[in-house]
């Protein structure tokens, strides 16, 4: 009997050698990396206990995902991480480098060696995230030929200011994230240099009322900021063609920022409950494109919008909200009322029954209108519910 049992082990074992292994230790080494590109570095060098096949598949990885390791300590972090870069295949592209490391251990020259390293590697995609009390960095150590993608969250208050620092010649996205809610932007400590081909910036969570918006960026064409303070001055950015305002403070007449912005052609405009009043959305007249959000609905609130946009095509609006849209021909109109309908009470369906009602007036020149199933629901339940109590 145990004959028979070391037989048919050796045969199995035979032939898992010969070919029958898992389907994805049968693909090549790129798709294993775009799957191990999902997980944080310290799981991906874990596989290669697996198998022979995946022994070294790690040392080849093109994307390095640093994660916060807060359960680890500092001289841990930084040895692991000295491990990775030492024992990785050198021939091998860095295309993505993500660093959340938030332990103190890091210190300001290792960061700026793993940069550094990333970017002789030919790096495409850069992800950094520092502490609130993070040592100054040296903004030129971001200097690359090939870099077209940075995400930087730190407090560039403590950057070191150096001329012409922002030397990347390809960068075409741009992600600056402040640090304990609102981080400060002046144009007195910080300028973008040397950005010819970027054509998307977003701040997160950045106070820009000191700055004066005054950007020379040739071919940027997309701005998004969110929860930030807008600066009141007029916005002299004219190439641009699309911008998102993500909830921060927005100004009652956004005419007053927008009139130099001649090629604007999309506006994405998300309101939170903290916008308790009328706002004048009056765009310049190439505006093609505009879409209105409110991400809550509390019934106290206004959220009154009057757009003024003479050539404006298709106009599209989110959760329940009152648009005046005084527009000569609208092209398509899209109102959704986002699940809405199920989270409000009586009272609020006749509200947002009678807001919904107020702005068709200014949509009766729309040639496709597009009601989404709760904005039907919220007529229908009101008139049905008014209808029986008339009756009773």
């Amino acid at each position: 009997m145990s004959s028979r049992r070391g037989k048919k082990k050796a045969r199995t074992s035979r032939q898992y050698e010969l070919g029958d292994e898992d389907m994805i230790s049968r693909l090549p080494d790129e798709l294993i990396h775009h799957v191990l590109s999902f997980v944080d570095t310290k799981q991906a060098i874990q596989t290669c206990v697996l198998s022979k096949r995946w022994e070294l598949v790690w040392t080849s990885l093109p994307f390095l995902n640093f994660g916060l390791y807060d359960n680890l300590t500092p001289k841990v972090v930084s040895k692991f991480m000295r491990h990775v870069l030492s024992n990785r295949n050198h021939e091998s592209q860095v295309s993505h480098l993500s660093l959340s490391v938030r332990n103190k251990g890091l210190s300001r020259h290792l960061l700026e060696k793993y940069v550094d390293y990333a970017i002789s590697h030919n790096l495409h995609c850069l992800n950094l995230d520092l502490p609130h009390d993070s040592k100054p960095v040296n903004l030129s150590v971001f200097s690359s030929k090939s870099l077209n993608k940075l995400t930087l969250n730190a407090n560039l208050e403590k950057c070191e200011r150096i001329s012409d620092c922002w030397d990347l010649p390809c960068l075409t996205t741009l992600r600056l994230k402040g640090k304990n809610g609102y981080g400060e932007f002046s144009d007195n400590w910080f300028t973008m240099k040397c950005l010819p081909a970027l054509r998307k910036l977003r701040f997160d969570d950045y106070d820009l009322s000191k700055s004066s918006f005054s950007f020379s960026l040739p071919a940027l064409t997309t701005l998004c900021l969110n929860r930030c303070t807008l600066p009141t001055t007029v916005w002299d950015i004219p190439t641009l063609k699309s911008i998102e305002l993500h909830g921060g403070q927005l100004p009652q007449n956004l005419n007053e920022i927008f009139s130099a912005l001649v090629n604007l052609q999309n506006l994405k405009v998300v309101l939170t409950s903290r916008h308790n009043q009328e706002y004048v959305i009056s765009c310049p007249p190439q505006l093609l494109n505009l879409i209105i959000i409110a991400a809550d609905y509390y019934p106290c609130t206004c959220n009154t919008i009057v757009v003024s946009a003479p050539k404006l095509c298709n106009f599209t609006s989110f959760g329940v909200i009152t648009a005046m849209v005084g527009v000569p021909e609208l092209e398509t109109v899209n109102v959704r009322l986002q699940g809405v309908f199920n989270k409000i009470g009586w009272t609020s369906k006749k509200r947002a029954r009678l807001r919904l009602i107020n702005m068709l007036p200014g949509l009766a020149n729309a040639k496709n209108l597009t009601f989404d199933l709760d904005s039907i629901k919220v007529n229908v339940c009101v008139c049905v519910c008014v209808y029986c109590r008339l009756i009773l």
